[in-house]
C-alpha cells in the first residue's frame, strides 16, 4: 500500500521532475567547467606540466601565450631586417610598440654572434650568464627559452647543457614553443647581425596583459576544481535517484488501479523507437553546442539559443523513456510491435488458413502434387525428346482443367443456392448427384440442411401465432357472454327505482367496471387479429386532415379537463388517402387517447400535419407525466405501459394496435422518446389522384 502511495503521489512526482531538472542544470555547468579544464589543460596532448605553484605555466594558456609572444618578436625581427633599423634605437621601440606594446610580462634580448646586446625589451633584466642552473635570478625564478640563427636562416633551439640535464621543462621552455618552419622576412639575417635571442616570463606575473589575466583564469578554475567535482557527484546522484523514481512511478495515477496508456504509448513500437532516436540525437547534438559554444566564447545570443534547444530536447527525452517504461509495465512492447503483428498474422493465416484447415490443406496439396508431376513430365520432354510424353503433359492438363472446372461448378451451384435460401426460397435445394465427395459435397448439404431447418422454424412460429391468435378469440368469446350478460341486469337495475344511496352507487361501480372490461376485450380481439392480420380493410380515399380535425375536436373537453393546450399545425387543403376511414380513425383515436391519460397536466399537445413528397406525415408530440425508462420499441409491444405505477387507467394495447393497423394500410409508425418528450409519427402514401404541393398552413390552439 506504501509503495502504491510513493508511485501516485502527485506533489511527490512534481518535485522529483524539479529536482531532475535542476541536477541536469548543474550537471550541464560540471560539464562546462570539465571542458573547459580540459581545453586549459590538455587540448593539445602533451605534458605541459611544470614544478611551479602557479597552475597557469602548465596550461595550455602559457603555451599560446608565450608562442604568440615569440612570434611578435620573429614579427619584430622581421621589421627590422626589412627596414635595416638596428642601429636606431628609436624606431626599434616603435616596432616594439606596435607588436609588442600589449606584452608587459614578456621579455626578450636580441644578440649578435658575438654575445653583444643588440636591441631588449623595456623589463629585460637578467642575461644567460645571470641564471643559475635552478633557472631562478636574483629577482625571481624565470621561464626562459633561447634561439639560435642557424646558417640557412631559421630559427632553432638553443639547448643549455646545465639546465637541461637537472631541471628539464621545469624551468627551461622546451622546444615545443618554436616551430622549425619560422623564417625571417629577409635573408639578411644570415649575414651575422643577428646570433640569437633570449626570451623569458618571470613567475610573478603583474597585471596588465594576457598572461596576468590568463593566469588568473587558470587560478579560478584550479580554486573550484574540488567544489565543482563534489557537487557534480551530488547533482548526479540526486538526478539518478530522481530519474529511478519517476521511471518507476510513470503511468500510475490516484484511484487507478491500472496504468494509464497515452496517445505517446499507442504509436508502434518501430516508429516510436525511431522518433526516440532522432530526438535523443538532437538532444545530444543541443548539449554539445550549448556546452561548445559556451567554452568558446560565442555571443551570449548563440549560447542562449543552444540552451533554448536544451530544455526541450530534455523533454522530449524524458518523455520517450517514460512511454517505455508504460510500454512496459502494460506488457504491450509486442502488441504494439509492426514486426511482431506481421509475424503473428503470418503465423495466424498458416495455421488457421492452411494447417488448421482441411480444404486448404487439400487445395495445396493437390497444387504442389500436379506442380511436381508438371516439372517431372516437362523434364522428362525436353531430355528424351519424345512427343509420346507431350501428349501425356496435355492429358494431365486437361484432367486438371476438367477437375478445377467441375469444382468451379459446384462452388456456384452452391452459391446459387445460398442467394435462394436467403431470398426466402426456404423449399430450394441444391443438386449435390454431381458433386462427388468430398468438402463441396458436404458444404452443400450443410445449406441444404439450413433450408429445412429454417422452414421449420417458420411453420413453428406460425402455428404458434394462429394457437396464440385462435386462444385470445375463444377466451374473449368466452367471457364476452357472461360479460354482455352482466351489462344487462346492471343496465336494468339502474333502471328500477332504488332509493338507497350505497346501493345506487355501487350500481354504477359494476356499470363503469363492467364496460371497461368490455373495452379491453374488444381491443384485446383487435390487438389479436391486427398483428395476424385477420382484418379486411374497407378501402376508399378520404381526407386524411378532415379525420385528424374530427378526432382532435372529440378530445377538446377532455383536454380542458387536464388543462392541456392542443396546438396543431395543418394545411388549407385536403390530405387525401387511401385507407379505412373506421380503422384510421380507431388509430388516431387511440393516440390522442394516449395523450390525454399519460401527457403531463398544464402542458402542450402539439400535431403536425402536412404532406412531401407523396406522402402524408401526421406527429404528434407531448411532455410525459411519468418517467419514460424504456425504449420505444417496447412501448409499441402488447400490454406494455410507460406509466409503471399503472395509476392510469389503460390495457397497454392502444400503441400495439395502432401500428398494426398502419402498418396493414402500407404506412409507417414510429415511436420516439427523448427523455420525458413522446413523440408519435405516423406515416400514409398519399392517395395518387390527389397529390398536391403544399400551399400553405393554419395553427388551431
Amino acid at each position: 500500500m506504501e509503495d502504491k502511495w510513493l508511485r501516485k503521489n502527485v506533489p511527490l512526482k512534481i518535485l522529483a521532475h524539479l529536482s531532475m531538472f535542476i541536477s541536469f542544470a548543474v550537471i550541464l555547468v560540471v560539464a562546462i567547467y570539465t571542458c573547459l579544464y580540459m581545453e586549459i589543460y590538455f587540448s593539445y596532448g602533451r605534458d605541459m606540466s611544470t614544478d611551479s605553484k602557479n597552475p597557469y605555466f602548465s596550461s595550455t594558456l602559457f603555451y599560446d601565450d608565450f608562442s604568440g609572444g615569440i612570434s611578435k618578436v620573429i614579427t619584430l625581427i622581421n621589421a627590422c631586417n626589412e627596414y635595416d633599423a638596428y642601429g636606431d634605437a628609436e624606431e626599434i621601440r616603435s616596432w616594439h610598440e606596435i607588436y609588442l606594446g600589449d606584452y608587459t610580462n614578456f621579455q626578450y634580448a636580441l644578440y649578435d654572434p658575438q654575445g653583444n646586446l643588440i636591441v631588449k625589451s623595456p623589463g629585460f633584466n637578467v642575461s644567460p650568464e645571470t641564471v643559475d642552473a635552478s633557472g631562478t635570478t636574483d629577482n625571481g625564478r624565470i621561464f626562459y627559452y633561447s634561439i639560435d640563427i642557424s646558417e640557412l636562416g631559421l630559427f632553432t633551439t638553443q639547448e643549455v647543457p646545465e639546465v637541461q640535464q637537472e631541471y628539464g621543462t621545469a624551468s627551461r621552455l622546451g622546444s615545443n614553443f618554436l616551430s622549425d618552419e619560422w623564417y625571417f622576412f629577409s635573408g639578411e639575417a644570415a649575414g651575422g647581425k643577428i646570433g640569437y635571442v633570449y626570451i623569458y616570463v618571470p613567475e610573478n606575473l603583474v597585471a596588465g596583459d594576457a598572461f596576468y589575466f590568463h593566469s588568473q583564469i587558470c587560478a579560478t578554475v584550479e580554486h573550484w576544481r574540488l567544489p565543482v567535482f563534489f557537487g557534480g557527484l551530488m547533482a548526479l546522484f540526486l538526478f539518478i535517484l530522481c530519474f529511478i523514481y519517476t521511471v518507476l512511478s510513470a503511468g500510475w495515477r490516484r484511484g487507478e488501479s491500472q496504468v494509464r496508456i497515452l496517445w505517446l504509448d499507442k504509436i508502434y513500437t518501430e516508429i516510436a523507437a525511431c522518433i526516440m532516436f532522432c530526438i535523443f540525437t538532437l538532444f545530444g547534438i543541443a548539449v554539445i553546442m550549448f556546452v561548445g559554444w559556451t567554452i568558446d566564447g560565442r555571443s551570449m545570443g548563440e549560447i542562449l539559443g543552444a540552451a533554448i534547444m536544451v530544455v526541450p530536447a530534455y523533454t522530449a527525452s524524458m518523455a520517450c523513456i517514460y512511454s517505455l517504461a508504460r510500454r512496459g509495465k502494460a506488457h504491450n512492447f509486442l502488441s504494439q510491435s509492426l514486426i511482431y503483428r506481421l509475424f503473428h498474422g503470418t503465423y495466424v493465416v498458416i495455421y488457421q488458413g492452411v494447417i488448421n484447415n482441411n480444404l486448404m490443406r487439400k487445395y495445396i496439396s493437390v497444387i504442389l502434387g500436379l506442380g511436381i508431376a508438371d516439372f517431372i513430365l516437362m523434364a522428362l520432354v525436353f531430355s528424351a525428346g519424345s512427343m509420346m510424353f507431350l501428349f501425356l503433359v496435355i492429358g494431365i492438363y486437361c484432367c486438371e482443367f476438367i477437375y478445377v472446372g467441375r469444382k468451379l461448378m459446384a462452388i456456384q451451384d452452391i452459391a446459387k443456392g445460398a442467394g435462394e435460401i436467403a431470398a426466402g426460397h426456404l423449399d430450394y435445394k441444391i443438386d449435390t448427384k454431381d458433386m462427388g465427395s468430398g468438402v463441396f459435397l458436404e458444404f452443400a448439404n450443410n445449406i441444404n440442411n439450413i433450408g429445412q431447418g429454417l422452414n421449420r422454424a417458420v411453420d413453428e412460429s406460425i402455428k404458434s401465432e394462429r394457437m396464440k391468435a385462435d386462444l385470445i378469440t375463444n377466451v374473449s368469446h368466452d367471457i364476452k357472454t357472461p360479460l354482455t350478460s352482466i351489462i344487462n341486469y346492471v343496465d336494468l337495475l339502474k333502471r328500477m327505482n332504488i332509493t338507497d344511496e350505497p346501493a345506487r352507487e355501487y350500481i354504477d361501480i359494476l356499470d363503469s367496471k363492467s364496460q371497461r372490461l368490455k373495452m379491453l376485450i374488444e381491443d384485446l380481439v383487435e390487438a389479436s387479429r391486427a398483428s395476424s392480420g385477420n382484418i379486411t380493410l374497407e378501402r376508399s380515399d378520404i381526407d386524411f386532415n378532415e379525420l385528424v380535425q374530427q378526432v382532435a375536436g372529440t378530445y377538446m373537453e377532455k383536454y380542458e379537463q387536464r388543462q392541456l393546450a392542443l396546438v396543431m399545425r395543418s394545411p388549407d387543403h385536403p390530405l387525401m388517402i387511401n385507407a379505412d376511414g373506421r380503422r384510421m380513425y380507431r388509430v388516431l383515436d387511440n393516440l390522442f387517447n394516449n395523450a390525454f391519460k399519460y401527457a403531463m397536466s398544464g402542458s402542450r399537445i402539439y400535431i403536425d400535419l402536412y404532406g412531401d413528397e407523396g406522402q402524408v406525415y401526421f406527429i404528434m408530440k407531448n411532455i410525459s407525466q411519468a418517467p419514460l425508462n424504456i425504449t420505444a420499441e417496447e412501448l409499441t409491444q402488447r400490454f406494455v405501459r410507460g406509466d409503471e405505477s399503472r395509476t392510469t387507467e389503460g390495457s397497454g394495447l392502444g400503441l400495439s394496435i395502432a401500428e398494426s393497423l398502419v402498418q396493414l394500410h402500407g404506412g409507417t409508425f414510429k415511436i420516439y422518446l427523448d427523455g420525458d418528450l413522446f413523440k408519435a409519427m405516423i406515416i400514409m402514401p398519399q392517395a395518387e389522384s390527389e397529390i398536391q404541393e403544399p400551399d400553405g398552413f393554419s395553427e388551431v390552439n
